[in-house]
């Protein structure tokens, strides 16, 4: 629907000012009706932007030690671990 495409338009400037202080949800909602009065309610826009933030706020993290993994690039991709010799 069309106010789905507006609000969707708009949820990564509201995920980005919720995470400043002081914001809230309340005032964005507020911010949001008075500018399109036709819009979502309270409740939707509050899951809408929720489910936005969730989908975007994924972090992925790997760690890596030097020297105890490599790959060998060819043809194909093979990974493996080096051999470990001496403890500490």
């Amino acid at each position: 629907s069309e106010r789905q495409i507006r609000l969707e338009a708009l949820l990564p400037e509201y995920a980005a000012r919720l995470s400043r202080k002081g914001m809230t949800v309340k005032q964005l909602y507020e911010e949001y009706h008075a500018d399109h009065p036709d819009g979502y309610l309270r409740a939707s826009f509050g899951m809408k932007l929720r489910q936005f933030m969730l989908q975007t706020d994924a972090i992925g993290h790997v760690e890596h030690r030097a020297a105890v993994s490599f790959s060998i690039l060819s043809g194909e991709t093979a990974c493996g671990h080096w051999p470990r010799t001496a403890t500490r």
